[in-house]
């Protein structure tokens, strides 16, 4: 792979990570009494998206907090 060729596919890992992070945030507007309720109940919450599901952690949500 050539400079050109690694700096198109790191444009392109940065464009999903931007379409995922899109997704992730409607999922959580328009489900938030069950990501809640998934969070409260289980430490956790599973946000679906195009590239996969996505966990949403407590310890996650705390550590991007302080």
């Amino acid at each position: 792979m050539n400079g050109t060729q690694i700096e198109n596919v790191l444009q392109l890992i940065d464009c999903n990570i931007e379409l995922t992070r899109n997704e992730a945030t409607a999922y959580i507007r328009t489900h938030r009494s069950e990501v809640a309720e998934s969070l409260a109940d289980n430490g956790a919450a599973i946000i679906p998206t195009s590239a996969g599901p996505l966990t949403l952690r407590v310890e996650d949500l705390r550590s991007a907090a302080a």
